[in-house]
């Protein structure tokens, strides 16, 4: 998980990074893009990873059903 949390931060900086500079900004903004979107992107990375390991997790049992078999 760990690379795909780089590895989220670091494309989404750097495609944030290279639209800032077609677009014509200054060196300084094509750094506080890739920053700031990088930090998003990684922290959407862990939001969707908790969410999906919610939902893939199994339902707990308190072992009374187990008893009864």
């Amino acid at each position: 998980m760990a690379f795909g949390i780089a590895f989220a931060g670091i494309l989404s900086g750097f495609s944030l990074a290279i639209w800032a500079l077609l677009q014509g900004h200054s060196f300084p903004v094509v750094l506080l893009a890739y920053s700031v979107a990088g930090t998003i992107g990684a922290l959407l990375f862990i939001v969707f990873a908790l969410i999906r390991t919610e939902q893939r997790s199994p339902p707990l049992h308190d072992g009374a059903e187990q008893q009864a078999r």
